[in-house]
């Protein structure tokens, strides 16, 4: 309704765009963003929200020129620095993403998300100390941040440290019920404790490969 009644409203373009996306409809939200930077070239929420879709796709290369582009009309947007990390680091451009999210955290501080991705970063080099303190650091500026607890919960199986694992696991699952990577992680760590039968209530037949780190 906002559309018809203001055909030139780059924002109700934008936020429609979201609603799209979040219902699952790539190219209808893909559409919105061009419509709305056709209108506004220099609008740089949607081309960061436009860099989302394609990065959803798998298509990185398009995502991460987008976000770049994003960077270049607001290189105060901190959103976009923390997605551009994202996908350099599906790249596997650690020391890349690295940078770009310590970009996102000199521009806001308090950036929860942003200090979570450079924990992932950490635990992906191997530096689980460095992966510890940034997730927690991370909890501590949002403390009902679902994914910061799985990843924390990661780096301290990582460590050793299964029962502060399942601990952190436990608070993102009553954060977030249906979080499939703690399910996952989880059952992986209460494996480890010979947990065998609640291993099978909590996430079935499971392979033994590498805990489910989530960037946001």
């Amino acid at each position: 309704m906002a559309l018809v009644l203001n055909p030139a409203l780059v924002d109700a373009h934008s936020n429609l765009g979201n609603l799209y996306k979040a219902n699952g409809d790539l190219e209808a939200s893909k559409k919105c963003y061009l419509e709305a930077i056709r209108i506004k070239p220099d609008f740089p929420i949607a081309w960061n929200n436009l860099a989302g879709v394609f990065k959803e796709e798998g298509q990185l290369a398009s995502a991460i020129a987008y976000y770049r582009e994003a960077i270049r009309l607001c290189p105060e947007f901190a959103d976009a620095h923390s997605n551009l990390g994202n996908a350099l680091k599906d790249q596997g451009k650690l020391d890349d993403a690295l940078a770009c999210y310590t970009t996102a955290i000199k521009l806001r501080p308090d950036f929860a998300i942003a200090h979570g991705n450079i924990g992932s970063c950490y635990y992906e080099m191997g530096n689980i100390n460095e992966a510890i303190k940034a997730f927690k650091y991370s909890i501590q500026l949002e403390p009902n941040f679902p994914d910061a607890h799985n990843n924390l919960g990661n780096a301290l199986r990582e460590d050793g440290r299964v029962d502060e694992a399942i601990l952190c696991y436990r608070t993102a699952l009553r954060l977030k019920p249906d979080h499939p990577h703690a399910y996952y992680n989880l059952g992986n760590s209460l494996k480890d404790k010979g947990y065998s039968l609640k291993l099978g209530r909590v996430s079935g037949i499971l392979r033994n490969q590498k805990d489910k780190i989530v960037s946001g």
